[in-house]
């Protein structure tokens, strides 16, 4: 699916709200809520080359590693133009990442992709049963978005892998292509990964994971390459290598560390009392070092866990320290994306517009969380209102749309 960044959202049909859609909002235990809401992102390119036109020439880029460093002046300066043209909700929109309750492309799933025109969605394995019924759901999806959508899913491997239904052989987990030390095999896993990815239409995946695990918490085992942050830093990056090469886009995770979690962060707030100087050396190390040595167009996803020496006050993924320290010292300017805003940890503190207020000061681009007609629409409304009222500003707003839509480019959904 391509877009054409030239042509008038306005002058394209936005879909109003669909009689007898289910708006009811869902309740569910949080351990349900892990089975059926597990994480990624997605671009289709195989169709590409159909009916929309495109007018924006990209600088040419290797499929797998595409690079924001010097991005091209005209393409930067077309997408904030395409930028001004948009409605203040239509930007908001970008900067959500919907989930949803049922397999089906449900007329309430249509809705939500029509009216609220969202920058990603997320899939999970409930949603994607066969090859030909995954491919078909995401091409609806994507007939249905006015600029393509980032079609999210987690595939880190091991028990976390919502491509199992489809590919039922399995894939090793973070611990295990650890325990072999073998970079070219790691590396051949993520690529392996993304042609699986692809065949379903799957462009984003929320991985690798870049935790060094220095407690056996019950939420990071068989997730983490290693306990010393080199092995990380190395293993990390020839998966996310792979999956490049492969045409996927990798996310590293989870913003500023979890490796120090004694408690699963699904279920509450993990406290990690590392000094500063653990931070630098051990949870930070492979962020610095992955960033600083390459030049990925790629994702960083952020938690809630309460890291005191940084910020004793506010969870990781709505600190204004702990974001402004991945923007300022690591000098990142893509995309963030936080976990999903309903985790316990964070919904005993804030309601799910609060959380998402507060990411997008801290600075945060991508809000993953609404699964309802309602909860998008009442998180459109808060941050509407918050606009309105000088708590956030459009200037804001509009940082995080130009970097999503200059990751979709640098990937290639325009041309």
């Amino acid at each position: 699916m391509c877009y054409d960044i030239h042509q008038d959202w306005k002058s394209k049909e936005i879909g109003k709200p669909l009689q007898g859609a289910n708006r009811h909002i869902v309740s569910i235990h949080c351990k349900a809520i892990i089975l059926l809401f597990c994480i990624g992102l997605l671009i289709i390119q195989a169709g590409c080359a159909t009916s929309r036109t495109h007018s924006i020439a990209l600088s040419p880029v290797r499929i797998g590693s595409p690079t924001v460093q010097s991005p091209n002046p005209h393409l930067a300066a077309a997408i904030k133009r395409y930028i001004a043209s948009m409605t203040l909700e239509q930007r908001v929109g970008q900067l959500f990442v919907l989930q949803f309750t049922t397999a089906d492309y449900t007329a309430e799933s249509t809705t939500m992709i029509r009216r609220f025109q969202p920058g990603g969605v997320i899939l999970y394995q409930f949603e994607m049963s066969t090859i030909q019924q995954t491919r078909t759901l995401v091409k609806n999806m994507q007939d249905d978005a006015i600029i393509p959508l980032l079609v999210c899913s987690d595939v880190e491997g091991g028990a976390i892998d919502n491509l199992a239904t489809m590919y039922p052989d399995g894939r090793p987990n973070a611990t295990q292509m650890g325990r072999t030390g073998d970079v070219e095999y790691i590396y051949q896993q993520g690529e392996q990964t993304a042609h699986d990815m692809k065949s379903v239409g799957l462009n984003v995946n929320l991985a690798p994971d870049v935790d060094v695990m220095t407690a056996n918490g019950p939420d990071q085992i068989n997730r983490t390459f290693s306990t010393d942050p080199r092995l990380v830093t190395q293993y990390a990056t020839a998966y996310l290598d792979g999956l490049e090469d492969g045409g996927v886009i990798g996310t590293l995770k989870h913003y500023p560390g979890l490796g120090g979690a004694t408690s699963d962060a699904h279920l509450g707030l993990p406290v990690i009392n590392h000094t500063i100087e653990q931070i630098e050396q051990v949870d930070l190390a492979p962020y610095r070092a992955i960033l600083g040595s390459s030049h990925r167009s790629t994702l960083i996803m952020t938690t809630d866990l309460l890291m005191p020496a940084l910020d004793p006050l506010n969870p990781a993924e709505v600190s204004p320290t702990i974001i402004g320290r991945l923007r300022h010292e690591l000098h990142f300017d893509g995309v963030i994306m936080t976990d999903a805003l309903y985790m316990y940890g964070i919904a005993a503190r804030y309601s799910m517009n609060e959380a998402a207020i507060r990411a997008l000061i801290a600075g945060d681009d991508l809000l993953l969380g609404p699964f309802t007609i309602d909860s998008t629409q009442s998180m459109l409304a808060a941050i509407m209102q918050a606009i309105k009222s000088g708590q956030l500003t459009q200037q804001r707003i509009d940082e995080s749309v130009y970097r999503i839509l200059m990751l979709k480019a640098a990937w290639g959904m325009w041309h």
